[in-house]
């Protein structure tokens, strides 16, 4: 009877205890295991034509994986193109878009709709769908799905926006934990800045962020100066580039004329 009266308080107790060291151990995998980026330093130089970033680490087994690379949220103005008096392809007004990432890029182990609700997608950040863009024009009769749909096909031209369903590995590991790899391209119309890239993991329709870890894109050398003079000596910049311009054609004119030359 004693027995009785004392073995379930036991194994709750233990039962809870191993629930806590299980939260723990998730815990502390969380915090060791970054996210790795290599490089996690981009320079931009003259002959600039982009990069590949390899992003790994390591997530419990069972868990499903995404991952995000964005950049800061800007405004983007733009000429929106119709028939004037039915005839002429022209522009026909301004479209601003409101918090626009400079970069959006995206990696997933399965494809969005097997990982989780649309809601719980969209709670994270996840996909285009979740991308806020708010549209401001003085016309009242735009289809802003339309104009939505319009910015992401333009930004996906420029590398600048990409989503790849499959294209974050998985291997098992024996400690529990399965390795994530994936590799996203920079496009050279990739800016200077801080891009943030994001780990999330999924399980039974249910998402978190797991890890984060920041890349650094920066101008140097030449391709610096010329930025550095075109915004802060406008004037200046300007009056080069015009000499440029007159030396180069008037290269080009000596080069045409003893090409005519030789060729008599």
């Amino acid at each position: 009877m004693i027995f009785r009266t004392i073995r379930p308080p036991v194994f709750t107790f233990i039962f809870a205890l191993m629930i806590i060291e299980g939260q723990q151990a998730f815990a502390q995998n969380k915090q060791l295991n970054k996210l790795h980026l290599s490089p996690n330093v981009v320079q931009i130089e003259m002959l600039y034509s982009g990069t590949n970033i390899k992003v790994s680490s390591e997530i419990p087994t069972g868990y499903d994986a995404v991952i995000t690379c964005r950049g800061k949220e800007s405004p983007i103005e733009l000429k929106r193109k119709g028939k004037a008096l039915g005839l002429l392809w022209m522009n026909v007004g301004d479209v601003k878009f409101e918090h626009v990432p400079v970069l959006y890029l995206l990696k997933s182990s399965k494809p969005l709709k097997e990982l989780a609700p649309k809601e719980q997608l969209e709670k994270n950040g996840i996909g285009f769908n979740a991308l806020a863009f708010k549209t401001s024009s003085k016309e009242q009769d735009l289809d802003e799905d339309s104009l939505f749909t319009e910015l992401v096909k333009l930004k996906k031209s420029e590398g600048l926006f990409g989503m790849e369903e499959g294209g974050v590995t998985l291997s098992d590991e024996n400690n529990g934990m399965s390795k994530v790899e994936a590799e996203f391209h920079l496009s050279a119309k990739t800016a200077p800045g801080t891009y943030e890239f994001n780990l999330f993991i999924f399980k039974q329709g249910h998402g978190e962020l797991f890890q984060t870890a920041e890349l650094e894109v920066m101008q140097v050398g030449t391709s610096e100066f010329i930025s550095s003079l075109a915004h802060e000596h406008g004037l200046l910049y300007g009056i080069l580039a015009a000499i440029i311009a007159i030396i180069v054609g008037l290269l080009t004119g000596v080069a045409f004329s003893l090409g005519s030359k030789s060729g008599h």
